[in-house]
Parts: C-alpha cells; structure tokens; sequence
C-alpha cells in the first residue's frame, strides 16, 4: 500500500470516487424520472381506454377529469425532477472545473455558484489560510461586501472556523459551544459564523486546513443544513482543499521563479558591467 502515501495518487483516488459517486446520482435521478413517466403515461392510457368504454354510460366527463389532473401531476413531477437533475448536472460541472484547474480564482468563483445554486446559503465568506501563519485571507464570498479594509483577518476572531481547523471536520456553532476553549472566544467574535467548512488538503502525508466557507446566513432564517446540504460540504471539503492546495503550490513556483530569473539577470548585469568598455578609438 506505499502508492497510497503519494499524494498525487491520494487526490485521483478521491476525484475518482467523487466521480463515480456524482455518476450513479445521475442515473438513479434518471431512472426515477423514466420509470415515473411511465408508469403515469401508462395510466393515462388507461383511463384513455375506459373512456372510450364508457362514453355511452355518462363517464365521459369523469374521466376526462381524472386524466387532466394526471397530466396536471405529470407536469408537475417532469418540472420537480427535471430541476434535480439539471442541479445534479450543473454540480458535477462544476466539481470537473474545480478539480481540472490551478488557477485559484477561477476555484473560488465555482465555490461561490455552487453557493448560490446548490445551497440553501445567503451569506458566506470564503476564507483561505495564510501558509505558516494564523491569519485568514478574504478570498471571496456571497452577501457580503468584500473590500480592501477586510483582506486579511486573525483566526482567533472566528472561532468557528478555528474549531473546524482543530476539528478538521464541518463544524456548527452548537459544536464550538460545546468545546471550552473556544466557547469563551464566541462571546467576543466579531462576526456570528454558524457554519464552517474547512478546505482539507493532502500535504506531507497528513490532512491540513488551507481554508474555509464560514457560513454566516441560511436562507428562510434557517439555523442548521439538512443532511442531504452537510453531506455535499464535507465531500467538497477534500476536493476544494487539494485544488487550492496546488494552486497555491503552482503560484508559488512562478513566483520563486521569476524571483530567480530576476537574481540571475541582476547577477549578469553585475558581471558583464565588471568588463571594461573597449573604446571605439582603440578598434
């Protein structure tokens, strides 16, 4: 099992499963609907049949009002799957783009719409964790105004997020009550997060925090997700926070590169400035 330490392989295996899952969603989402369809197309034949039967016996007008309010139920039912499935579709696009780039704004950008289209969330801030330090970068968010005054913040003053750090697991206000340390830092927060969902990433054969959505506002006033909601975070914890991980490394390397071009063409600047310049008159 020494492949299972690469990290690499770790984050297909993930991204593969992922995959598979989002896949057999679909289809189980797709058979329902077929085999739902059916079965009403096959009752409005049905009562198609008996009208025609029955036109002589008065039961006309009878059926004709059972099968509009099947067709009304069919409608209804195709319109209700139809939006599962296109969410369903849009979501699995969106965990492709994640996990397919290395540009770390275009990953924040899709975290935001799944936000907006796949959750019941109306206020959020998307945090990303300062590498070797305990400050907070305001990456990105929806509901609130993101300014320059709110770039970066301490990890202190959002308990919930730091619980969920500690935790390495979604985490709700309740839970950070629950702890002793950070229930006394709650009654000092700045900001009421009632869920935080940390980015996990696979470095140096461990799990570790990169970043976080603090979740400030549900929809419909609403404190807590439904299971079907916390599920969805904690699978994206892991694939959010191994995509940012490597676009953060990525964006790294270019930078120590061009710091080290740089050095070279200032060290090569020095040298050839440490030869005298022939004259034109000695040639």
């Amino acid at each position: 099992m020494e492949f299972l330490k690469d990290e690499f392989v770790l984050f297909s295996l993930i991204l593969f499963m992922v995959s598979v899952v989002m896949l057999v969603v679909f289809l189980v989402s797709y058979n329902k609907i077929r085999m739902m369809i059916e079965k009403h197309e096959a009752k409005k034949k049905e009562e198609i049949e008996k009208s025609k039967k029955n036109i002589d016996t008065g039961k006309e007008s009878f059926v004709q009002e059972i099968e509009k309010e099947y067709m009304t139920r069919l409608e209804k039912l195709q319109g209700e799957y139809g939006d599962k499935m296109l969410k369903t579709s849009t979501l699995v696009l969106k965990i492709k783009n994640i996990t397919s780039t290395l540009n770390s704004q275009l990953i924040i950008k899709e975290i935001q719409d799944i936000l907006k289209s796949n959750l019941p969330v109306t206020k959020a801030i998307i945090f990303l964790k300062k590498k070797d330090s305990d400050s907070l970068l305001v990456a990105g968010g929806i509901g609130v105004n993101i300014d320059e005054n709110l770039v970066e913040r301490q990890l202190e003053d959002y308990p919930v997020v730091a619980h969920s750090f500690v935790t390495k697991k979604l985490t709700h206000i309740d839970d950070t009550h629950g702890d002793r340390v950070f229930a006394r830092q709650l009654d000092n927060a700045r900001q009421k997060i009632i869920y935080s969902v940390p980015f996990l990433a696979i470095a140096e054969g461990e799990l570790m925090p990169v970043g976080s959505i603090a979740i400030e506002k549900l929809s419909n006033a609403a404190t807590s997700l439904s299971g079907e909601d916390i599920s969805l975070l904690s699978m994206l914890a892991s694939i959010i926070g191994n995509a940012i991980y490597n676009a953060s490394d990525l964006e790294s390397s270019k930078k120590f590169s061009e710091e080290q071009l740089r050095k070279r063409k200032n060290s090569l600047k020095c040298s050839l400035n440490m030869f005298p310049r022939r004259s034109s008159r000695n040639l």
